[in-house]
């Protein structure tokens, strides 16, 4: 990585790696690179290194937070590390002899359950739920201070070797290269509207209704603004991304964004 990437961005790409490879393996943090380098080459062409190479940076720095997506498996492995403990016996005052509770709360629905299983089963499921229109979510009491309670949710996080074969990864790295694709072909007209188109990966964060909610408001965004009918410049574009942004950040909800993008085309497949 130091020798293909500018020193400028070592510091951020190093994080990204040590993140990924956390999140899965060796194999996924190569990949993390190997999608580093086509926009570090656009970055370059598009005169980068005047400003520090940005667009590297930043790209570099959510890219590896949305290939480290937080699905039943990365949240079961947080919540049962020791260091997590260690934290929570840290934060509430407890002595080395003072036994401490931990309660999750957990609140899975269909949809997060169907996140790790296999694509094949996970469509008919899903296509079932939205037909009879529930949302089939049930509340969890869990206490990871107990024997059972930790290895029923440390179980979930030793799936992670199976995290390929689920429906969620594919999905989602579909998602993540279209992201790229728009950041580089952007980059192509202007580094400006590139980095803004970067910048919108913040929306994308979270489990459940939150990350519904940030994936739809990043999909409108790049499928009008960023995909869809061209501004008269990539000034104005760049700036109309920005307050697309902005906008959703203040308002997850999207009635913000609905404004700002209302009377914007989408791309039209084909």
């Amino acid at each position: 990585m130091r020798a293909s990437f500018p020193p400028q961005t070592h510091r951020l790409i190093e994080e990204g790696v040590a993140r990924v490879r956390d999140f899965q393996d060796r194999a996924y943090a190569d990949l993390y690179v190997q999608r580093l380098a086509p926009v570090l080459a656009a970055d370059q062409r598009a005169d980068g290194a005047a400003g520090g190479y940005k667009l590297t940076s930043e790209t570099a720095r959510f890219l590896a937070l949305w290939m480290s997506y937080e699905d039943i498996i990365r949240v079961a492995d947080l919540k049962t590390r020791r260091a997590r403990f260690e934290r929570v016996r840290s934060e509430v005052g407890a002595k080395p002899e003072e036994p401490i509770v931990i309660v999750e709360y957990l609140k899975p629905g269909v949809e997060e359950i169907c996140s790790i299983l296999p694509r094949a089963l996970a469509r008919p499921v899903l296509a079932w739920a939205e037909r009879t229109g529930r949302p089939l979510n049930f509340g969890m009491h869990l206490k990871t201070t107990t024997v059972s309670g930790y290895l029923l949710l440390r179980s979930l996080a030793w799936l992670r070797p199976l995290r390929r074969m689920t429906s969620r990864y594919g999905e989602e790295q579909a998602r993540i290269e279209r992201w790229l694709a728009a950041v580089v072909k952007a980059a192509e007209a202007d580094g400006a509207l590139a980095l803004e188109i970067a910048e919108c990966a913040r929306l994308v964060k979270g489990y459940g209704d939150t990350h519904r909610r940030g994936w739809g408001n990043f999909e409108r965004i790049l499928a009008t603004l960023a995909e869809g009918e061209p501004a008269p410049s990539p000034g104005d574009r760049a700036a109309a991304i920005r307050k697309a942004r902005l906008a959703a950040l203040a308002d997850p909800e999207g009635k913000a964004l609905a404004k700002e993008i209302g009377e914007a085309k989408p791309v039209v497949a084909g």
